[in-house]
């Protein structure tokens, strides 16, 4: 997909360019790609590095099933997604986990806040 500030959803008016915005946005950090490597980023000329324009796809969940029509004591989930090790992970059961949370890269937990 693109990435979202490239990917407008509503639009009063197009106007081409034959260079990005200036802006943050554009031009600055952001949607910008840095090698491990780098470890502080206020040493990089972000003018020598183009900006993202797409990116794939990094998980998706593909099917729910609920443990119980009466009481939800356990979600179970089927998706895929990277991981740090850079192994494809397919089918997180998340079951052992309370609500609101959700695995990321790495095998990781986040916790879903409420109110967000």
């Amino acid at each position: 997909g693109y990435v979202a500030v490239r990917s407008p959803k509503w639009l009063n008016r197009i106007e081409l360019a034959r260079e990005e915005a200036e802006g943050p946005w554009q031009r600055g950090l952001n949607y910008k790609g840095l090698p491990p490597s780098v470890t502080d980023a206020t040493s990089v000329d972000l003018t020598r590095i183009p900006g993202y324009t797409e990116a794939s796809v990094y998980s998706g969940i593909t099917g729910a099933e609920r443990a119980s029509m009466t009481e939800v004591t356990g979600v179970t989930l089927h998706g895929l997604g990277p991981s740090a090790d850079g192994r494809d992970r397919r089918h997180h059961n998340t079951s052992e986990h309370p609500p609101r949370y959700s695995h990321s890269p790495g095998d990781r937990v986040v916790i879903r806040c409420s109110g967000w």
